[in-house]
């Protein structure tokens, strides 16, 4: 990051510490704050396009060389095998990694080539079904964000010369924490040497997945919203431990015909969708449900036995190119990891963007560790990632409980 960015993004954080340190932040103080998150943002962009140029041009400044060859094979001697390996390799060699170099274990510092590693952060999001229906913020530090307790009342007509109508909202605050997963795998010499892409692409590739799964599972659990709490703040928490805890009440309808996924139906999400206030029936909303429940739901028919979901003759064709299509206009995400049917369990949700947040503390981070295991001749391969959930508006979103 260049000099006069990261002073930039100083002062934007500076800014930030003290709208957090104000014990009544009032509305404008809130709008300020959201629009110094989409600043620093965008000087990330930059800054990371200013480190994509400067290594296109010490890439450009190296000498040519030929390329390693493939899994130490010599393609004028045997290209169908080679062939056959690449065809093998077909979705690691998907990350763009034709630019590639002669590796040299005692000179070179980088493991993990950085196009491999850049492109598996960049699929992050595709991995998770909340990623997706919730809000991403990147938070570099513990702080305490402004939450909303009560807006100010809708307007009403004043006489001439009447006093003002009284428009205090009050906030509370919530604080974002850092939670963490990490992986480490350990990787002998030789296959480094010898395998150098494939072997890297499909580790970090069962990292990230297994990184962006467990987060899922984090995000769509049942934990407690409490301040004291232990882990990401569920999606499926708890109605009581939820209006204990939050300055917003969810809105959870029941299932109308017991708790399994046999029963739901399509009037269930229908009075879901039903439970939303008036004035956030609009916005940006997702489904978040099962493979399970969707299959169900999608095999709803009408009283003469036809499917109620043709997506080529009703328009619930993907939009969204990472969702499995729409119901009822929204988009739906699929996670494996929603709560089995019980009574009080949750079945599906109906998502705001603007109710749940997902506070990165850092993304992915891989870290190569070449010392630990030197005598054995062994890298280990460390990954990581720290992040937290929150419940930032819940009234805006709706759920569907299974109930017996």
């Amino acid at each position: 990051m260049s000099d006069s960015l990261r002073e930039t993004r100083g002062k934007l954080e500076t800014e930030l510490k003290e709208i957090v340190k104000k014990a009544d932040p009032t509305e404008a103080d809130i709008n300020r704050y959201d629009a110094i998150e989409d600043q620093l943002q965008e000087l990330e962009v930059q800054s990371r396009a200013t480190a994509i140029r400067e290594r296109y041009e010490a890439r450009q400044a190296e000498p040519d060389t030929d390329p390693v060859p493939f899994v130490g094979i010599n393609r004028a001697d045997r290209p169908e095998t080679v062939s056959d390996m690449e065809k093998a390799y077909a979705n690691i060699r998907a990350l763009h990694l034709g630019n590639r170099r002669a590796y040299t274990t005692g000179t070179d510092a980088d493991v993990i080539p950085a196009q491999t590693a850049q492109e598996l952060i960049r699929r992050l999001p595709a991995l998770s079904a909340v990623r997706q229906a919730a809000t991403v913020r990147q938070y570099t530090m513990t702080t305490e964000i402004p939450q909303v307790v009560n807006r100010v009342p809708i307007a009403t007509l004043i006489t001439e010369g009447a006093a003002s109508q009284a428009a205090e909202g009050t906030f509370s605050k919530v604080a974002v924490k850092a939670f963490m997963t990490r992986y480490q795998s350990a990787i002998s010499l030789e296959m480094e040497q010898d395998a150098i892409e494939p072997v890297m692409g499909e580790i970090l590739q069962q990292h990230l997945e297994g990184h962006a799964q467990g987060w899922d599972a984090l995000y769509t659990s049942a934990a407690s919203t409490a301040s004291s709490r232990t882990a990401p703040m569920g999606l499926c928490a708890g109605h009581t431990d939820m209006d204990t805890n939050l300055a917003h009440e969810i809105n959870d309808v029941d299932t109308a015909n017991g708790a399994t996924v046999a029963n739901v139906t399509i009037a269930d999400l229908l009075a879901t969708q039903a439970a939303l206030p008036g004035r956030y029936r609009a916005g940006e909303k997702s489904w978040i449900m099962s493979p399970q429940l969707h299959a169900q739901i999608v095999q709803s028919t009408d009283p003469n036995s036809r499917l109620v979901f043709l997506p080529a003759n009703t328009g619930t064709l993907q939009e969204n190119p990472l969702s499995v299509g729409t119901i009822l206009g929204y988009p739906v995400f699929l996670s494996d990891h929603m709560p089995a049917p019980a009574n009080n369990a949750v079945a599906a949700i109906l998502l705001d963007r603007q109710s749940y947040m997902i506070a990165d503390r850092l993304q992915l981070q891989i870290v190569p560790d070449r010392v630990t295991g030197l005598g054995l001749g062994t890298t280990f391969l460390n990954t990581y990632m720290r992040s937290d959930g929150l419940w930032t508006q819940a009234e805006r979103s709706a759920r569907l409980v299974y109930a017996t």
